[in-house]
Formats: structure tokens, sequence, C-alpha cells
């Protein structure tokens, strides 16, 4: 009998440690954020949030391009909170969120639950898994805010989850200006809350870079095999150049950080300019890994042509495949604006900048197909107008500093990419929000960085 029980408490304590660590495992990714496809969709909603709008939705797919990293506040939790032009119950503006959350085999869930500190003017989430493949959602979970029903987090969703991955999409649209936000999304599983974990940023595959800043070379004195690298991590124990690099050249504006040991550990060196022989840094053929950043801009405004086109780096993520966004002006509205091809009605257009040298780096957009004397300018409120300067002396609202790209996206260190500071409001940068430019703080989510970097096309 005592043999009974013993093999029971055992089998007992094997299942719940058993449970225990599937339930450790457990994994929700950092969630991501993207902007839709649609565009704003003319549409009548009966009252805000009308679940109605959903027919209008297209969910991107998991790896459309337009992910990125969601907004988030000093506490690491989402925070997007903007400005909306919409007009009221006239139109709607889709932006989706995602995450994964990865639940391993035979862990027994009770409970799961979504839920946001707030959202306008409605919410709904969506599951992706084995168990359904092509969707499906609980509307009675829905967010409408305009009959004050939050049912989110207190609906248990755990029928709609499966072992496994589970794609989390929440869809959020605003049907009425003047705020879109959604703040605070949390997941709890059996009670408890399963915070999003970061996985660690991937090495870079070795590849030559013409365009890169840093160059690696075999021997002393810049001679021998060579690489050129960009911005990025690299790992090059199993490559040709592991314990081999003794120079280095490192274009102005780079740092690179020297690695004596795989995947960025072990002793290390900062360089920002060329060194002929790495023993004079006590370095010399022990490199296994490196990093390569921006850390300024261009010494001189004159890397800006002296007449260009500036295109928004975040709206479709540095590539060039689909329909670019430039600084563009309509015929009887100031405000500054980005724009497609498809935007170009009703006589709005591209604008063509000149390039107005000033002091210290800085410099001013004289947009010359606006008029005599028009300049871009910040004004009070932070928003960017097309405005005319009479008199000689040019205003610190329209005044920008040029510094290096703040995102480090790819992309926007193979192209001209610049971000711009403004004088009038320091540390607030030029960039588009809702498709209108602003001159704000940056939050340093990944999201703020690529809506304040521009390419720059010379005319």
């Amino acid at each position: 009998m005592r043999r009974i029980k013993l093999f029971t408490v055992f089998m007992a304590l094997f299942i719940i440690l058993g449970a225990t660590k599937a339930y450790s495992q457990i994994s929700v990714s950092p969630w991501k954020m993207h902007e839709g496809n649609e565009g704003v969709i003319e549409f009548r909603n009966e009252y805000n949030g009308d679940p109605r709008a959903y027919e209008k939705m297209t969910i991107p797919g998991k790896n459309d391009n337009g992910w990125k990293d969601a907004p988030k506040d000093a506490n690491g939790n989402v925070y997007f909170d903007r400005s909306s032009t919409v007009r009221c119950l006239q139109q709607l503006d889709f932006t989706y969120f995602q995450t994964i959350v990865n639940i391993p085999a035979n862990t027994t869930i009770n409970e799961f639950r979504v839920s946001y500190d707030k959202a306008d003017d409605g919410a709904r989430i969506y599951f992706f898994n084995s168990k359904f493949p092509y969707g499906t959602c609980e509307p009675y979970a829905d967010l409408i805010i305009s009959k004050s029903r939050n049912n989110v987090g207190s609906v248990n969703l755990k029928d709609k989850i499966a072992p496994g991955e589970n794609r989390v999409v929440i869809v959020q649209f605003d049907d009425c200006a003047d705020r879109n936000s959604v703040h605070n999304i949390h997941i709890s599983i059996n009670g408890s809350e399963i915070k999003p974990v970061a996985t660690k940023t991937a090495t870079v595959a070795l590849k030559n870079d013409p365009n890169g800043g840093v160059t690696i070379f075999e021997h002393t004195n810049f001679r021998g095999r060579k690489l050129t690298l960009g911005v990025g991590t690299y790992d090059i124990t199993e490559t040709e150049f592991n314990d081999i690099v003794s120079s280095i050249k490192v274009q102005e504006g780079y740092k690179v950080t020297l690695y004596r040991d795989w995947k960025t550990t072990g002793s290390k060196v900062g360089i920002t300019a060329d060194v002929n022989d790495l023993a004079s840094l006590k370095f010399d053929e022990i490199t296994s890994s490196l990093v390569i950043e921006r850390i300024s801009a261009p010494s001189s405004a004159t890397a800006l042509p002296d007449k260009f086109k500036v295109h928004a780096f975040s709206v479709n993520q540095g590539l060039n495949d689909k329909d670019d966004y430039w600084f563009a002006l309509h015929p009887n509205n100031t405000r500054g604006v980005v724009k497609s091809s498809k935007g170009l009605v009703n006589g709005t257009k591209w604008m063509e900048i000149e390039r107005v040298n000033l002091d210290n780096n800085t410099i001013a957009f004289k947009v010359l197909n606006a008029g005599a004397d028009m300049y871009l300018v910040a004004r009070n409120n932070k928003e960017v107008h097309v405005e005319k300067v009479t008199g000689n002396e040019i205003p610190d609202g329209a005044k920008f500093k040029t510094v290096v790209a703040l995102t480090s996206a790819k992309g926007s260190q193979e192209n001209n990419y610049r971000s711009f500071e403004s004088i009038k409001f320091p540390a607030h940068f030029l960039r588009h929000q809702g498709f209108l430019l602003f001159v704000h703080p940056s939050n340093n989510t990944e999201l703020f960085k690529q809506d304040a970097s521009w390419l720059i096309q010379k005319m």
C-alpha cells in the first residue's frame, strides 16, 4: 500500500513539474504594428466603433514588409497615440498589431485573455493557428467606444488558441478625429500576464558592400584580402577573415567595434578612424566579430544636392518597388504632407526643394514650386507648413540641422537617407504622422526613427 502511495505522489509531482516546465516555455513575441495597406477608406459608420467597419479591413500577411516594431512608452508597453484627421463617421483608418504566442504541446490552458488599457474607436482580436488557419475572432470581445462596451480582457479566449504557434492580431480602427490610440496591450494565460520577450538581433550575413562605411584588411597598411561592410553586426568566426584582420579603414561618421570572440563577446576595441596597424591597439589578427554603427552626419550640408525631392522612408521601409511617398503640397493648403503618385490629384504636387545653406551644418528647405520665397516652416504647434519668408533673416522655424538617419533599418544606410533636427525646437525631428509633416521629439521607437528618416533624391 505504501508503494502505491509513493508511486501516486511521484506521478503527481512528475505531471505538475512537467506542466510547470511547459508553462514556463510559453512565449510572446514583441508586438509589431502595421499602418495597413488600405489607406483612409470612405465608409459611413452608424456609430463610433461600429463593427460593420471590419468588412473593409485587410489584415496584412504575417511577413508583410509593412510590419514594424510597435511604438512603446518608457515602461516598454505598446503606446500608439496620435492626432487624427478622418471625417467623423465618414472615413476609416485601420491599424494592425501583431504578436506570436507559442504554446508548448501538452500545456493546459484554462484562461487566455487579451486586454488593453485604452483604444479608440473600435478594436477586435483575431487568431491564426493550426486550428484556425484562415483566422477567427470573438465579436463579443470587441471594443466599441460609443456604446461604452469594452469586454476586452473579460472574455476567456482559450477556445481560440491551439498548441504551437498562435498569431494574434488586433485590428483597431479610427472613425472620428481627433485622436487615434491603443495603449498597453496585455496577454494573460492562466491568470498570469506573459510579457513579450525580444529575441537577440540576428547576425547579418557576411557580404561585401561597396557602399559600406568600414573596410577590413588582411595585412597592415591596408593590403591583402579586404571586405567592405555597412551598418550591422557581423560574426566572422567561420569565414576566411577570422583572426586575420590587421588594418582597417573607417569612413567619417561611422564607428566599428571589434570583438575578440564570436557573437560580439570577449575583449573589444572601438574605432572611428583608419588604423594601418591594429597591433598599435593590441588587436592584430584576433578579431572574430564586429559591430558597425553610424554615429554622426557628414561634416557638411554639402552632402545634400542643391536641388532635391524628399521621400518618406517608413511608408515602404526603404524599398523602391512600391509607389513612393514624397514631400507634397496642396495648391490651396499650406500644410506639408507626403503623397504617392496616386495622391497627386486636384493640383497636388511633389515639392521641388532647394537647399539653402546656413551656419553649422544647418539648412533651410526652400520650396521652389510653391512660389517666391516659400519655405518649410515649423509652427509653434509643431505642424510644418509651406510659408513665405520675407526679409533677409530666415526664421528659426525654417532652420533644420541635417543629421545621420535616425533609423538603421535595412535600406537606410545603403541610400542617401537623412534626418533633420529643428533649430527652433531642439531634439525635435522632422517626421510624418498620418501623412502630415510635424516636428516631434523622438520617443526612441523604431516607428518614430523611420518616420523621421528621409531619402534625398537629386533633381
